[in-house]
C-alpha cells in the first residue's frame, strides 16, 4: 500500500444501533449481576473491533488505475473504466467506487470480489450532459466488509478524461455539392485528371504536403495548393454557413451531418472558424472531426478562459 494512502473507517448507522443495544446489555447486566450477560457483551463487542480490523485490511493493497475511455455524444452515459490489482496474499470483497465530488456519476462500480493476486476493471457511469472534455479527479474506494458495521475508504487521485461530442441533431439539409470540382485532401496523391486550381491560406491541422515551400521561402505567408477535377464532387460542411445564431444548434448540426456521412461511408470535409480538415472517410477522419466539434470555443469563451488564467497566475504570485 502506498505511503501517503490514508484509509479512513467510520461507524456506519447500524453500527450505533449496535451499540445502544449492548450498552443496554451492560446495564442490565449489572443491575442484575448477570455474568452471562456480561460474557455475551464481550463476545459480541469484540466481534465488534475485529470486523473494523478486516474493514481496513480489506482495502490494503489496492492498485487503482485508470483505463481507455471512449467518447459519447451528448444525452448519453459514458463509461469510467478503472482498473483494480489485487496485491496481498487474501481476497478483497464489497468494493465500492463512487466520487462524490462529481454530481454526474450516476451508478457507482462494484466488485463484490477480488480474489489475492489478481486485478479486474469495472465501470463508473457518468451523465454526459455537456460536450467537451471533462474530468473525474479521482475515485472513493470503499468496503463495508464483513459485517457493515465500519466503512472503510480511501480517496484514489486519478486522471479520468472523457470526452463528449455534440449530440447529433438539426433539420437543415445537407450543403450540395460542389458544381464544378470535387476537393481533395491535400495529403492524397493526385489522381489522373486532376490539376491545380488555386493557392489558398494554410489552416491549422491540414497536411503540410501541398504547401506552397518556394512562397515560404520568400517571406510569403503559408499558402496551400489546391486541386480539382470535374466528375467527383464531396462535402465541405462549413460552421459559417449554417444559419441561425446559436452556436451549440450550429455545431449540433455539423454532427449530424457528420454522423449520416461516415454511416454511407462518403466523403466529407469539415470547415470551423479555426480549422479546416479536407474532405477524406474512415474512423480517424470521422473522430477527428468529431473532437474539433466537442472542443470548439467561441471567440468570447476563449478570451474569459484567458482572463481567468491570467487571474490565476496573478493571485499564485
Amino acid at each position: 500500500m502506498p505511503a501517503s494512502r490514508k484509509i479512513h473507517l467510520r461507524p456506519t448507522p447500524f453500527c450505533y444501533v449496535l451499540a445502544g443495544l449492548l450498552f443496554a446489555m451492560w446495564l442490565s447486566a449489572i443491575n442484575w449481576e448477570n455474568n452471562l450477560g456480561l460474557l455475551v457483551l464481550a463476545m459480541v463487542g469484540s466481534v465488534a473491533v475485529v470486523s473494523a480490523v478486516h474493514a481496513r485490511r480489506n482495502l490494503a493493497d489496492l492498485e487503482i488505475t485508470a483505463g481507455k475511455v471512449f467518447p459519447v455524444f451528448a444525452g448519453q452515459y459514458a463509461s469510467l473504466i478503472i482498473q483494480t490489482r489485487n496485491r496481498k496474499g487474501h481476497d478483497s470483497y464489497d468494493l465500492c467506487f463512487d466520487s462524490p465530488p462529481m454530481p454526474q456519476v450516476k451508478i457507482p462500480a462494484h466488485l463484490a470480489q477480488l480474489p489475492a493476486g489478481s486485478h479486474r476493471s469495472c465501470e463508473l457511469i457518468v451523465d454526459a450532459h455537456s460536450r467537451g472534455r471533462h474530468e473525474v479527479p479521482g475515485v472513493r474506494v470503499s468496503t463495508l466488509y464483513p459485517l457493515g458495521l465500519f466503512r472503510a475508504w480511501f480517496w484514489q487521485p486519478l486522471t479520468l478524461n472523457y470526452l463528449v461530442y455534440p449530440q447529433p441533431a438539426g433539420s437543415q439539409i445537407q450543403p450540395e455539392h460542389f458544381a464544378k470540382m470535387g476537393w481533395y485532401s491535400s495529403s492524397a496523391t493526385l489522381r489522373p485528371g486532376e490539376e491545380f486550381y488555386e493557392l489558398r491560406p494554410y489552416l491549422p491541422g491540414e497536411s503540410l504536403h501541398h504547401v506552397a515551400w518556394k512562397l515560404v521561402a520568400k517571406g510569403r505567408p503559408w499558402l496551400v495548393k489546391e486541386f480539382a477535377t470535374d466528375g467527383l464532387e464531396h462535402p465541405i460542411f462549413d460552421f459559417s454557413h449554417l444559419s441561425g445564431e446559436d452556436v451549440e444548434q450550429r455545431l449540433s448540426q455539423l454532427a449530424l451531418w457528420i454522423q449520416e456521412s461516415h454511416q454511407d461511408d462518403n466523403l466529407y470535409g469539415l470547415r470551423l472558424p479555426v480549422i479546416y480538415y479536407p474532405p477524406s472517410s474512415g474512423e480517424e477522419h470521422y473522430h477527428r472531426c468529431l473532437t474539433a466539434l466537442a472542443i470548439y470555443e467561441t471567440e468570447e469563451k476563449r478570451k474569459a478562459r484567458k482572463r481567468r488564467h491570467h487571474s490565476r497566475s496573478s493571485k499564485k504570485r
